[in-house]
């Protein structure tokens, strides 16, 4: 009697932690109004402060497409899901007000998120044309990351969604950020030139800076492959796939495919802090990262990207080092292997770029170029069973003879 007394009791108190947990994970779901000059965000927001702090989920059904006005705030989620099973369409034209937003998500200081889609077929398009395409001696940066994780957010998974056409980055992960999964996931770029527009070196799939615990996993990324096109590609390869500033460690990027990008699975160090973006990143190096299987094809017309390696923008603080980066299975399908600059100035034809802000800083160039040499350091950096279209680098590729450090391996090249 008395042990069937404890079990009672026992399943009494499951009984009512299951109860509890069901009651916390009310769902929530957001109406949308139907029309393209309505905004629903605020029904959205207004559904993740019903259900986002009591670990609830939050709906974007599949019977309706939503008007994106203004910023999804998911701030308040604790453990919380936003599960997306509709289309997402942004209005961008007013690129001051989403200049002073920041991002089209928020995740600040979030612990415990979840964005995904069940049936696969939740998509997010950021309407970025029009910022890609601004005149070229317009420099300005005025829009807004498509997502930003930042303000020590974690445990934060993404998964199993399409992204199309975001302004900046389509995930921008920063300040301390720590836990964070990214899988399934497809991004697209249409009506992107890099020989018209500063678009080419603004879009990225992945900018990583001052996090850790990160695992991105089974992306692809695809820019300006548009059939309707006339030209189905950029003269020029556009944008970025992956890249790691100061302050990354711990980072695992597996089963990515990128194409027609001007770069792509890269450390940039320096390259975060010339662009919309809070916090500043404080971090000093790169660290723990490796990436597996990444298969690139960077050729356009008249043009090639590079699959790999690493480079430093042209900033006051060029110190930045590389540690225990490994790069282990990447298949050039065109384009080219790595590429290591010490410093890219970034001044190209159709405008220019970086700490200068236009390209009379060439005369200060080489002097930046050579106070990097005596700062950075590079060790157990190794580029692992490359293949395809390449070339093996010569011996001392990657090195220079003023660093104060420069352990850089190849093995299994074909």
């Amino acid at each position: 009697m008395k042990n069937f007394s404890i079990h009672l009791w026992l399943w009494f108190a499951a009984s009512v932690a299951a109860s509890s947990i069901r009651s916390r994970r009310a769902t929530c779901t957001a109406a949308a109004q139907g029309w393209e000059t309505l905004d629903d965000v605020p029904a959205i927001n207004a559904a993740i402060a019903e259900c986002g702090p009591t670990g609830g989920t939050i709906l974007l059904d599949s019977q309706n497409s939503y008007s994106i006005r203004s910023r999804i705030d998911l701030t308040s989620c604790k453990q919380c899901e936003l599960q997306i099973e509709s289309q997402l369409h942004v209005t961008l034209n007013d690129f001051d007000f989403w200049w002073a937003q920041g991002s089209i998500f928020r995740i600040a200081g979030v612990d415990g998120l979840t964005i995904r889609s069940l049936t696969g077929k939740g998509l997010i398009d950021g309407h970025a044309q029009p910022f890609y395409n601004r005149p070229v001696k317009t420099r300005t940066l005025n829009a807004p990351h498509m997502m930003h994780i930042t303000n020590s957010s974690s445990n934060v998974r993404i998964s199993d969604l399409t992204l199309k056409n975001a302004p900046l980055r389509f995930f921008r992960l920063d300040g301390n950020s720590t836990g964070l999964r990214f899988n399934g996931i497809n991004i697209d770029v249409h009506g992107a030139y890099s020989a018209l527009s500063h678009a080419g070196r603004e879009i990225f799939g992945f900018e990583l800076a001052d996090v850790s615990d990160v695992v991105i996993d089974t992306v692809n990324m695809n820019v300006g492959t548009d059939s309707n096109l006339e030209t189905p590609h950029s003269t020029w390869p556009v944008g970025v796939c992956a890249s790691f500033d100061r302050g990354t460690s711990n980072v695992l990027v597996a089963n990515f495919v990128c194409t027609h990008a001007w770069r792509g699975v890269v450390s940039m160090q320096g390259n975060a802090a010339t662009v919309n973006t809070f916090p500043q990143v404080t971090g000093k190096d790169v660290r723990d990262v490796y990436v597996r299987n990444l298969t690139f094809d960077g050729a356009t017309a008249a043009y090639s990207g590079v699959a790999a390696g690493y480079t430093s923008s042209l900033e006051k603080r060029l110190d930045g080092s590389l540690h225990n980066v490994t790069w282990d299975g990447v298949t050039v399908v065109e384009g080219g292997a790595l590429d290591g600059p010490r410093c890219n100035q970034g001044c190209t034809e159709a405008g220019c770029w970086g700490l200068c802000g236009c390209c009379s800083c060439t005369e200060n160039y080489a002097e930046y170029c050579t106070a990097s040499d005596g700062k950075s350091l590079y060790s157990g950096v190794t580029f692992k069973d490359f293949k395809g279209n390449l070339t093996t680098p010569a011996n001392g590729w990657g090195c220079r003879g003023t660093q104060t450090g420069c352990d850089i391996r190849y093995e299994g090249w074909m």
